[in-house]
């Protein structure tokens, strides 16, 4: 889980137990929003690159890619933040 996913939590469930969110609540939920879609736009970037590789053969660029979407998804939990 990435940061922003952690804070996107948080407010939703503040939300969801009746707490009017702050100001400062709602910007950081936006820019968390923002910051997941460019996260996932690179993840499915990437599946795609990897699967092109993958048709035609190739698997040391499939490995490559598959190996960055893996660094991108787990980078957080090996404590390379």
């Amino acid at each position: 889980m990435q940061p922003y996913h952690k804070r996107m939590a948080e407010v939703w469930w503040k939300v969801q137990s009746g707490k009017k969110p702050t100001t400062r609540d709602i910007v950081e939920w936006v820019e968390s929003h923002h910051a997941h879609m460019h996260w996932v736009s690179r993840l499915n970037r990437l599946n795609n690159w990897a699967d092109a590789y993958s048709i035609i053969g190739d698997q040391d660029e499939e490995s490559k890619h598959c190996q960055q979407m893996d660094d991108l998804i787990y980078i957080h939990s090996r404590g390379r933040a």
